[in-house]
């Protein structure tokens, strides 16, 4: 494809996005402001139980949710992992001078043999 029609079919595909985001925004901004502060623990067990535990997502259809819920936990344990490593990487190296491999830095490297 010539670099006219793919810069039309960016220009159609950014504009269909533009419309789309603007009547959903307008159906946001046509809501009632809501308090959100208002009962914290409650909020925070909900968020534990139905954004960690998933238990909404069992609770409707057991399979289908449990599914759901072991590949949600599979990505946690990643994150968690991921995490662990920076900070281990942090550790060893220092913040400034870690590297995405877990090599050392080229000025911590010993030289060519003399």
């Amino acid at each position: 494809m010539s670099p006219l029609g793919i810069s039309l079919l960016l220009f159609v595909a950014f504009a269909l996005f533009t419309a789309l985001s603007a009547r959903k925004l307008a159906i946001v901004a046509a809501l009632q402001p809501e308090v959100r502060w208002d009962r914290p623990w409650a909020r925070l067990r909900t968020v534990l139980a139905n954004g960690l535990l998933q238990q909404r997502m069992i609770r409707r259809e057991w399979k289908p949710g449990v599914m759901h819920t072991v590949i949600f936990l599979g990505f946690v344990s990643l994150l968690v992992r991921k995490v662990q490593l920076i900070v281990i990487s942090d550790r060893l190296v220092g913040p400034r001078m870690a590297t995405t491999a877990g090599a050392r830095p080229p000025a911590v490297m010993p030289g060519p043999p003399a």
